[in-house]
């Protein structure tokens, strides 16, 4: 295992620690339902379709050996049927992978929706699942050949709940007329919890706390079926530092867009990808997005890019 890495999973030894411990994600307004369990995604609000599916792959850190993996599928279904009242509702599942240490869960969500989709309303949402935690003792070895740690492979099942809310407004005047505006707050992990494991050479353990997320936005349509979309998002965690992303995407034509974006943690993204129509018709789309993201840092070993591939299919069902 490379040594810089190792070095900061060791640190899980000696106490228990604090940190953003839920994986990172480029691109995270397409998938935004994982983060926020109230919130409609591009598909409900701009696009008019009321069923998407979701899957994507990210390679984190690729400098390091043995840096995170990323996998994850998702569903969303909308139910709105033009009343003041509706739901949006689906599930995820989710894998990550650092080194010895990892997750796997499974999630289902449901939120009411006050209003309309298309033009501005309120949502208030709830997920809940099961994650397993776990530590492959046998796959850490120390700096000296002769001091291994003993003990089994480590596993452990948990609960897990989120809640979101979330608005958004079509407005209606000048520069900005048709613009949608969204914003949302959300916990995705309402349960802190300490995860205590143990092996003949002593116990130790990993104390997860909430995460606090934030998230505004703004869509410009433009002609031609284009459109213009400048985002933040803002991350907390206690123990660690503020995060702050701002991206800007652009559909540059029907069928492709492209996109930017700096965070405050000395990282910068670029994407791009591309727009199907299966069959020619209009009524449901295909999307395949490449995210490449590269952190500077003053502070620590250079942990290189990542690189995430994601893919959407949308449908009016």
């Amino acid at each position: 295992m490379n040594s810089r890495l190792l070095t900061a999973i060791l640190l899980l030894f000696a106490c228990q620690v604090f940190g953003q411990h839920l994986p990172l994600y480029s691109a995270q307004n397409d998938q935004i339902g994982i983060i926020n369990p109230a919130a409609l995604n591009h598909d409900q609000m701009m696009n008019g379709f009321n069923m998407t599916f979701g899957g994507s792959f990210r390679r984190q850190w690729l400098q390091m050996e043995n840096g995170p993996v990323t996998q994850f599928v998702r569903g969303d279904y909308m139910f709105h049927d033009g009343n003041a009242l509706g739901l949006v509702f689906g599930g995820h599942l989710i894998n990550d992978q650092t080194g010895p240490t990892g997750f796997s869960g499974g999630y289902g969500r449901i939120g009411v929706i006050l209003g309309d989709p298309e033009y501005g309303g309120i949502s208030a949402g709830l997920h809940g699942g099961l994650v397993q935690y776990r530590i492959n003792i046998s796959d850490i070895e120390l700096r000296d050949k002769n001091d291994v740690l003993v003990g089994n492979d480590q596993a452990q099942l948990y609960p897990d709940i989120g809640a979101g809310v979330f608005a958004w407004k079509q407005l209606e005047s000048g520069f900005l007329d048709e613009c949608m505006i969204y914003g949302g707050v959300s916990i995705p992990q309402v349960l802190g919890l300490d995860l205590a494991f143990q092996t003949v050479e002593g116990d130790f353990g990993l104390r997860r706390v909430q995460h606090f997320y934030g998230t505004v936005g703004i869509y410009k349509p433009l002609s031609d079926n284009r459109y213009l979309r400048i985002s933040n998002w803002t991350m907390y965690a206690p123990g660690a530092k503020v995060r702050s992303d701002l991206d800007i995407r652009f559909l540059f034509t029907e069928n492709f867009w492209i996109g930017t974006g700096a965070s405050t943690n000395g990282s910068f993204h670029l994407e791009t990808g591309f727009i199907s129509f299966p069959g020619g018709s209009y009524d449901r789309q295909f999307r395949f997005g490449y995210m490449y993201d590269y952190a500077f840092s003053n502070i620590g070993p250079d942990a290189g890019s990542s690189h995430q591939i994601q893919m959407v299919y949308a449908l009016d069902y």
